[in-house]
């Protein structure tokens, strides 16, 4: 396909249109870099801005918690000295009332054994007499008596004898024979001798000192059930805690008071201080924003312009001139080399000049 026009006017035309392309083609660059860097200022500004708000929301904040948190920590220590004082009066009251209450019981405790002393003494029988171990050896009756004489018995006659054995000679029958034969000989001389000094001699004694013990046993178990009753009791009113139970309640109060204080001061914060501090601080970097954002809406809108004209520009070179020369030939250099193969009469038409130049690029 050829041009209608002289390939001259038509050379020159398409060399002024593709420098008039390139020309849009550097205002565009150029425009697009500066569009670069106005973005780049404008989001270093926003960036620098938001990180001066945290800053001072984060400060303001911290005074807030720096006004209310040491008060409200203080309230809790006092809390917890408040609590405790009155579980110390409480457990005080708890050990008056118990000793209050089994008072009768410890003193007919302190009495029995009293006499059982003076009983004892009278009769020159020595203290053990009065102890779980004699009674369970001795005149045993209660189940308690036989499982502690049981265990005596264990110890006496298999613990000791056989523990000596095995420290002392570790094998020979006869070694261990003999060694019973000891200790039971000792065991039993030593009991025949209590019980002739003792239960032979003072048998209602102590019998009658056994209806004793039992009566302190009862008392003792007395007093543990009225402990215990006491200790479980919820009621409080038997130990006069109203002036702490007042001093709590008054620092509970403070403690609400200070935690809605301090609520209402963070939404506050929120609602108002927030909106005042963004709003003075951002007055003060608006102008240079205003301006960034500005100068970006200018190149913006130059852009729109200079896109539309390279638009129209390319379609206009490829409706005039590429549809004849071909994408291969849209160079000035390509352009120049057709028009001096037009020129010096190798070719006189377009076709004719473009296979003279795939001819020369050839050889």
């Amino acid at each position: 396909m050829e041009p209608t026009q002289d390939l001259n006017v038509f050379f020159d035309g398409a060399r002024t249109s593709l420098a008039e392309i390139g020309r849009l083609n550097s205002e565009v660059t150029q425009l697009r870099n500066q569009q670069t860097k106005l973005e780049n200022d404008l989001r270093s500004q926003e960036e620098k801005l938001e990180k001066e708000l945290n800053s001072k929301f984060s400060k303001a904040l911290s005074e807030i918690d720096k006004t209310y948190d040491g008060q409200i920590d203080k309230g809790k220590d006092d809390l917890q000295r408040a609590q405790k004082k009155r579980e110390k009066a409480k457990n005080q009251g708890v050990k008056e009332r118990i000793a209050e209450e089994t008072a009768p019981l410890r003193s007919e405790i302190r009495n029995i054994e009293s006499g059982i002393r003076s009983s004892l003494r009278s009769k020159g029988l020595p203290g053990y007499c009065n102890s779980d171990l004699f009674y369970s050896l001795f005149l045993p009756k209660t189940l308690g008596d036989f499982l502690l004489l049981l265990i005596v018995f264990a110890v006496a006659f298999f613990l000791i004898p056989v523990g000596i054995w095995k420290l002392f000679f570790e094998d020979g029958t006869v070694a261990l024979i003999i060694i019973y034969v000891i200790d039971i000989l000792i065991f039993v001389g030593i009991y025949t001798a209590i019980s002739r000094k003792t239960v032979m001699k003072h048998h209602d004694l102590l019998e009658d000192i056994r209806i004793q013990r039992l009566t302190i046993a009862n008392d003792k178990r007395k007093i543990n059930t009225i402990t215990h009753s006491i200790e479980q009791d919820t009621n409080e009113t038997y130990y006069d805690l109203a002036v702490y139970d007042d001093e709590i309640a008054h620092i509970r109060q403070q403690l609400a008071d200070l935690t809605m204080q301090k609520k209402d001061a963070v939404n506050k914060f929120e609602t108002v201080t927030r909106n005042i501090i963004t709003e003075e601080t951002t007055a003060a970097v608006k102008p240079e924003m205003d301006k960034l954002q500005a100068g970006l809406d200018e190149i913006r809108t130059k852009l729109v312009g200079l896109e539309e004209a390279r638009k129209a520009k390319a379609q206009e070179i490829n409706t005039a001139y590429e549809i004849y020369l071909g994408k291969d030939f849209m160079t000035r250099s390509k352009i120049d080399a057709l028009e001096e193969i037009i020129n010096h009469g190798t070719a006189t038409t377009l076709e004719e000049a473009k296979e003279e130049y795939y001819r020369r690029t050839e050889i």
